[in-house]
């Protein structure tokens, strides 16, 4: 694994890119360019091997929320860690570690993190109003976040999202714990602390990376969460924008490797023909890509069909 590291960023620092899963590394014709295009200081760069010049990062991290498969993440950074901390709150603040003085209620790396994934998952989960902070983003380095983060924003299901651009927009209240609460939050930052140090011992021992594994996206499995426990009506809102379906022409030829290029486990061998899990699926393409006879298309799923999400669907349909 290849780390790049920027010493002048508060909090996680760092980024971790791992080749296994990058679309370019997997399969040289891939036409994937996401961070790239992401990356408005051209420090990401594709073509013998993916890296990042820290040189040029400034390390907004829309390189990170930009990737399809997780080929870049964050070091030492816990989402479940910043979603128990919003969740204490009545109206729940998020913001940037890098800047201090911000008020919030929990913190974390440059709010470019966050895709579209994140920012529902996590409105949908804590079941109230979120606001992010961003009052000081335009005097930072990485003012261009914000145009980024309003137009993921604008398509949150739950309508719960509100970015504050400017103090006056804040309504931020201390949330303050009891004696009980209290000892519970420092065990609890202090097994997140060793669970850091655990995950960048252990991330520093893998020198290779198996490509045949597969895992989904950690913002996948966010959102895979809450689609599985919110109401019907949300689950059809979250199945029309997020999941995808897959159809086959006559041409497919049943070679079957589609499912060893596809990083994610979403496609596997049925008994008579090709099994389809949109749950996996991270819609990065790879399958279309790399398919010979050129006879799989991924199509968005219709509210009709948002019902079926919770199982593997075969799908032999014509284009």
């Amino acid at each position: 694994m290849i780390k790049a590291t920027r010493d002048h960023m508060r909090g996680p620092s760092s980024i971790l890119i791992d080749a296994s899963r990058c679309l370019r590394h997997r399969y040289y014709k891939s036409r994937c360019h996401s961070c790239v295009s992401a990356c408005m200081s051209k420090a990401v760069f594709l073509g013998g091997h993916l890296g990042i010049d820290e040189s040029k990062c400034t390390g907004c991290m829309l390189c990170v929320s930009a990737c399809p498969t997780d080929a870049l993440s964050i070091e030492s950074y816990s989402f479940a860690h910043i979603k128990d901390a919003l969740r204490k709150a009545d109206a729940p603040v998020l913001a940037c570690s890098a800047q201090e003085g911000l008020a919030a209620h929990a913190t974390g790396p440059c709010l470019g993190h966050l895709s579209r994934e994140h920012m529902t998952a996590l409105t949908l989960s804590l079941g109230k109003a979120l606001t992010l902070n961003m009052s000081r983003c335009n005097q930072c380095d990485n003012a261009h976040i914000v145009k980024t983060l309003a137009s993921r924003a604008s398509i949150i299901i739950s309508g719960q999202l509100r970015l504050a651009l400017d103090e006056n927009m804040l309504s931020y209240k201390d949330v303050e714990p009891d004696r009980r609460e209290f000892f519970r939050a420092f065990r609890n930052e202090t097994v997140h602390s060793l669970n850091n140090i655990y995950a960048a011992t252990s991330n520093a021992d893998k020198g290779t990376h198996n490509y045949g594994q597969k895992s989904l996206p950690l913002k996948r499995r966010l959102l895979n969460s809450v689609y599985k426990t919110c109401p019907a009506e949300i689950k059809t809102s979250l199945a029309n924008e997020f999941y995808k379906k897959i159809y086959l022409t006559e041409k497919c030829s049943h070679c079957f490797s589609c499912v060893a290029m596809c990083p994610t486990g979403a496609l596997s061998r049925g008994i008579d023909d090709l099994d389809f899990n949109s749950f996996k699926c991270c819609d990065c393409g790879l399958c279309v890509e790399f398919c010979p006879e050129q006879a799989i298309a991924i199509t968005p799923v219709n509210e009709q069909e948002s019902q079926t999400l919770e199982a593997c669907v075969r799908v032999t349909d014509p284009f």
